[in-house]
């Protein structure tokens, strides 16, 4: 259990640096994220309209009950605009640092979860770049999830998928290559 614990420890170190890194050192994600066009009038419209901490959809199908209504939204569907935003109205610390705060508990709950899995499977008992290649994969299977599935269902563009994606899975191999290098079978000396 200690191992895993200082496995999760500095693996969510690792997370936490590559982030920063790949986030505010060599903007990564700049390319794939837009500023919002009128930005200022919009934030007074969106405040003036919306009044609550929140996620928002545009169309939703969950507010048409009747076969009018249903009609109405899927016309608006087609038409467009999409929506899907998380809007917060009261704005927040722009240097975020509870965001940090929790982003770093996060991390280490991650990475500590990611060991204790490797812990408990066979792949321990296999080479380090082998038990690098697990702890890759249990990434590739989260990021697969959420990041294609907001692709999919939610219309995140694809290019902004991408970056996510490969952010992600190489977030994992640098972590993995902490945590493997802890995470191992015990040898007798």
């Amino acid at each position: 259990m200690k191992r895993t614990i200082l496995a999760g420890f500095l693996g969510g170190l690792v997370f936490f640096l590559w982030g920063f890194i790949s986030w505010r050192v060599i903007g990564l994600h700049d390319g794939v994220m837009h500023p919002l066009p009128n930005g200022d009038s919009l934030s007074v419209t969106l405040r003036g309209n919306i009044p609550a901490r929140g996620v928002y959809v545009y169309p939703l199908h969950a507010e048409a009950n009747t076969d009018v209504a249903q009609k109405e939204v899927e016309d608006k569907y087609r038409r467009g605009p999409l929506v899907f935003m998380a809007f917060s109205p009261n704005g927040a610390d722009p240097f975020m640092r509870n965001e940090m705060i929790v982003g770093v508990l996060i991390t280490f709950f991650v990475a500590w979860l990611a060991s204790w899995i490797l812990s408990r499977s066979t792949a321990i008992a296999e080479p380090y770049f082998s038990r690098v290649a697990f702890v890759a994969v249990l990434g590739l299977l989260g990021t697969s999830y959420h990041d294609l599935i907001n692709w999919n269902w939610l219309g995140f563009p694809f290019d902004y998928t991408l970056v996510a994606v490969a952010d992600s899975i190489f977030t994992w191999f640098l972590a993995g290559l902490v945590i493997a290098k802890i995470v191992k079978i015990e040898t007798a000396s």
